[in-house]
């Protein structure tokens, strides 16, 4: 089992904006997939044992969403991939 530490800047002050209301929910869910897209493909490419079926599903779910609820649950099964697979998302800013 890989122990990687990943470092994922940027998500957090999308969230900020969509809260304060600066952004629709569409563009923060967006921008947060690419960012997450971007990130985990540097280090697990599509060939990669790692780059499993609930990794990639939990990040086209949270693509998928339609509510921030959607949204929050599809990040928590990114996060449980992660805790299974001893990824760490640090820090998440």
């Amino acid at each position: 089992m890989a122990h990687w530490n990943i470092h994922i800047k940027g998500i957090t002050p999308l969230k900020e904006r969509y809260d304060d209301g600066e952004i629709e929910f569409t563009e923060m869910r967006d921008s947060v997939v690419r960012i997450l897209r971007t990130k985990l493909t540097r280090y697990l490419d599509v060939d990669s044992a790692l780059w499993d079926n609930e990794v990639y599903e939990a990040v086209e779910y949270l693509a998928e969403t339609t509510s921030e609820e959607m949204f929050n649950d599809a990040q928590h099964d990114l996060y449980d991939w992660c805790d299974d697979n001893r990824v760490w998302l640090d820090p998440i800013e």
